[in-house]
């Protein structure tokens, strides 16, 4: 949120990039109102992406369209 505090502060347009992957809805949500805070309202939702299939199991409690309705 710094970076796009400052990137605001300059003027320019800030488009957030938020996944859903290894986050919760509080995560979400907390990064949803900070960007709020600071008049960030362009949101690019997406799922993210997959492990790989020998690493750990991902943890995805909101999809890309999960986190529209979410965000919205």
């Amino acid at each position: 949120m710094l970076v796009a505090a400052e990137v605001k502060r300059k003027g320019l347009d800030v488009i957030l990039q938020l996944t859903g992957r290894d986050r919760n809805r509080i995560a979400i949500e907390s990064e949803l109102l900070g960007a709020l805070s600071i008049d960030v309202n362009k949101v690019l939702c997406l799922t993210g992406d997959q492990p790989a299939p020998d690493g750990p199991k991902a943890v995805n409690e909101y999809n890309g369209t999960g986190l529209i309705q979410l965000a919205t």
